[in-house]
């Protein structure tokens, strides 16, 4: 017994793929699909190609009867990294009583490298063993209908950020991607498990990525990383009140201060001399930009009294750089005592003042004062006043 090697083309790439049986869903003589799906570079792929071939065939005017057939070859690959298996063993089919049509399949599998993007026309050797009256004949029959395109894949993966990608323990980032629509997030080189979505929260530091899928092509591509760093928050700074200010130890880049629930404008120092008694606590931020609050503090009235009588007390020009006025004015005759308290509660002046009526008016030279912020407290027998002034 020889053998006739008949030449049909078919095509495919393929995932391994382990199968017992054909889909049979071609009907005609030769190799189906004609046309396979369109495999992409880089992407695996696998395809069932099925084959009909006649058990009682005619070639050159003989009657010829095939005794058994086999898949011998598969060639014209876009890539050195294709294999095929069968569904049968030996890839061999054997002639059984009754049949009329070989009826069989096999699967190509691998990965097109990237850069051969093109249509490729691949050939299947079926080896045909028969008899004649006349000896051992061997005829070549060749099919080259069946194509497979490679495409090109043009998924490129991407990480947007909402906002800053440092913050504070507390707050979050939220990392969106794009590129695809299957999704699947890594921080380092480990999975990120059930982080399917392209939006991801982020509450912890870490180098995160994605990976992103187009899912109807298979095509998928890395994104470059996006580092998030969580600064830890700065420890409650304290604070404490004397008899003319309420002040933090605190160490930060700026400081906010607050009467009970309400922002004091410019009152942005380490220490803040109030006008009037309540609870003060103050915002401070450190350079990372991460702010802690204070317990409120009681600014009491042993800190600051209403004055008897007084209706008004008044600074002006202020801020000043030189000369600056002072006028109180009060509903009785009472002597004062002027004081002028720098920043760290030293007092570098302080007069008597004996009013004879109901307005005064005082001029001080600050010529020789250094810049920054003052207080400015008027006390009388029957209590005190403070005010903030301003050298520049």
């Amino acid at each position: 017994m020889k053998k006739i090697i008949l030449l049909i083309i078919a095509i495919c790439v393929a995932n391994a793929f382990a199968f017992s049986q054909c889909s049979k869903a071609y009907s005609g003589t030769g190799v189906y699909p004609p046309q396979l799906p369109d495999a992409y570079e880089q992407v695996q792929y696998s395809q069932e190609v099925d084959f009909t071939f006649p058990v009682d065939t005619t070639v050159q005017s003989f009657s010829v009867h095939i005794d058994s057939l086999k898949i011998s070859q598969v060639v014209g690959f876009p890539g050195s990294n294709f294999t095929f298996n069968c569904s049968v063993q030996n890839c061999s089919y054997i002639f059984q009583t009754g049949m009329t049509y070989y009826q069989g399949c096999f699967m190509i599998k691998g990965t097109a490298p990237k850069g051969t993007a093109d249509t490729f026309k691949l050939k299947v050797d079926l080896e045909g063993y028969f008899q004649t009256p006349f000896g051992a004949q061997t005829y070549i029959v060749t099919d080259s209908s069946v194509n497979l395109i490679v495409k090109a894949c043009n998924t490129t993966a991407k990480v947007i950020a909402a906002g800053s990608t440092s913050f504070c323990v507390g707050d979050n980032v939220k990392l969106t991607a794009s590129g695809g629509n299957k999704f699947q997030w890594l921080i380092k080189n480990n999975k990120i498990a059930n982080d399917t979505l392209a939006d991801l929260t982020v509450t912890d530091s870490g180098i995160y990525r994605a990976l992103v899928w187009d899912a109807a092509t298979g095509c998928f591509d890395t994104s470059t990383t996006t580092q998030v760093i969580i600064f830890a928050m700065p420890a409650k700074p304290s604070v404490s009140a004397t008899q003319t200010a309420v002040t933090t130890a605190a160490t930060g880049v700026t400081y906010q201060w607050y009467k009970d629930t309400t922002l004091i404008g410019g009152a942005i120092l380490q220490s803040y001399s109030p006008g009037s008694k309540g609870k003060y606590k103050v915002k401070v931020t450190t350079a990372d930009g991460c702010s802690t609050f204070s317990d409120p503090v009681d600014y009491f009235n042993s800190a600051i009294t209403d004055m008897n009588g007084l209706q008004s007390f008044t600074i002006f020009p202020n801020p000043a750089n030189s000369i600056v006025s002072l006028e109180f004015v009060s509903t009785i005759k009472q002597a004062a005592q002027l004081s002028i308290i720098d920043i760290n509660g030293k007092i570098i002046m302080s007069q008597n003042i004996n009013a004879s009526t109901n307005k005064n008016n005082i001029t001080l030279d600050l010529s020789n004062y250094a810049k920054g912020i003052y207080l400015v407290k008027l006390q009388t027998n029957n209590g005190q006043q403070i005010q903030r002034l301003t050298v520049e």
